[in-house]
């Protein structure tokens, strides 16, 4: 299972979650899922200024993108910069447990696109990323 952090996992929330999953029985998707129903998130805004690839924090690798998410639903947030980085939904299970209890919406044939188009944002990603253009369409 992939690592993606982006809004879900705030990091005003990640000693918490570090002392409280000592605690509890759940594992750390459950838990951020669970702290995201528990503390809604009204804006979220991710900037990738830099965004980190690879094996981040410690071993990533920094990119600036020039890209930034912002939206009232932080699953769907999430959600997108997940797909800009490769991963679908079902991938990330805190995205998957978060829009499965009803805090936001994992489906982005439901979602908006109002100043640049997925694909373009994926596009505009893995060239700045990796060096050429990719599209993810067979992820």
């Amino acid at each position: 299972m992939p690592d993606v952090a982006i809004t879900l996992n705030r990091t005003d929330i990640g000693a918490a979650i570090e002392d409280a999953l000592s605690a509890v029985a759940l594992e750390p998707h459950s838990f951020i899922a669970a702290m995201a129903k528990r503390f809604p998130i009204d804006l979220a805004i991710t900037v990738g200024h830099p965004a980190m690839i690879g094996t981040g924090p410690l071993d990533g690798h920094a990119v600036e993108t020039g890209l930034v998410i912002a939206c009232t639903d932080p699953v769907a947030a999430d959600v997108i910069g997940a797909r800009v980085l490769g991963f679908k939904p079902q991938a990330v299970r805190h995205l998957w447990e978060a829009s499965r209890l009803g805090i936001g919406e994992a489906d982005e044939e439901k979602m908006r696109f109002p100043r640049l188009a997925l694909r373009d944002a994926i596009e505009a990603f893995t060239l700045v990323a990796y060096g050429e253009r990719l599209t993810f369409e067979h992820a």
